[in-house]
């Protein structure tokens, strides 16, 4: 059963988790700014579940023309 202290902190981490992804830092630096262990980062990212990870997404692509395609047209 978990403690409060222990749901407190998997709330803190889970913040910390979601403030790293979203602020373009690598993990290193995000945990030294924020005196973090970059160790304790990585065991709360794999115990907590973030729906961002885990939830694929679509991309919609446009293909171009490659050069070859292009090579019949004139260029003004």
């Amino acid at each position: 059963m978990e403690t409060n202290n222990t749901s407190d902190r998997a709330g803190i981490m889970h913040a910390h988790i979601e403030a790293c992804r979203t602020s373009g830092q690598t993990v290193v630096s995000y945990c030294k700014e924020h005196r973090l262990a970059a160790s304790k980062y990585y065991y709360w990212q794999k115990r907590l579940p973030i729906n961002a990870a885990t939830t694929p997404t679509f991309t919609q692509v446009t293909p171009i023309a490659t050069p070859w395609q292009c090579r019949n047209y004139l260029l003004p």
